[in-house]
């Protein structure tokens, strides 16, 4: 009964975050470079705090919202014009809310599920939002 909505999410653009598509035989742990940085305290009490209830959601809300105008602006530098990001969501999938009477005190491990997502920050002024803007 889902199918024409999980549709829906996958249709439309998905460009390349690179050069190229990802090749398996190619792009393996040996070539991967990392890049770490360090959230000030003031920021990620923000994040786990002050964001979600302004938004009435979670950290992850929060999290994905700045992946997704992340991913635009950095398109747009590029001369990439695409609102909208495709991504991969995994869940652990131990919500009991999701089936009714469900007890899972018993069980062990993730009910691990990946869903499509879509994000799509619109026509937004990035300038006004990353300037801390309404």
């Amino acid at each position: 009964a889902e199918l024409g909505w999980w549709l829906s999410v996958v249709e439309g653009p998905d460009p390349l975050l690179g050069s190229r598509a990802l090749d398996p035989a190619r792009d393996t742990q040996a070539t991967v470079e990392d890049l770490w940085t360090t959230l000030p305290a003031e920021a990620t009490r923000a994040l786990l705090t002050d964001v979600p209830a302004a938004f009435r959601g979670g950290v992850n809300d929060g999290l994905l919202a700045a992946l997704a105008l992340a991913v635009t602006a950095w398109r747009r530098s590029r001369g990439a014009d695409d609102s909208s990001t495709l991504i991969r969501l995994e869940g652990h999938g131990r919500q009991e809310e999701a089936v009714p009477g469900a007890d899972l005190s018993r069980t062990v491990g993730w009910f691990t599920t990946v869903f499509p997502v879509r994000l799509d920050v619109g026509d937004v002024d990035l300038d006004e939002v990353f300037e801390g803007g309404p």
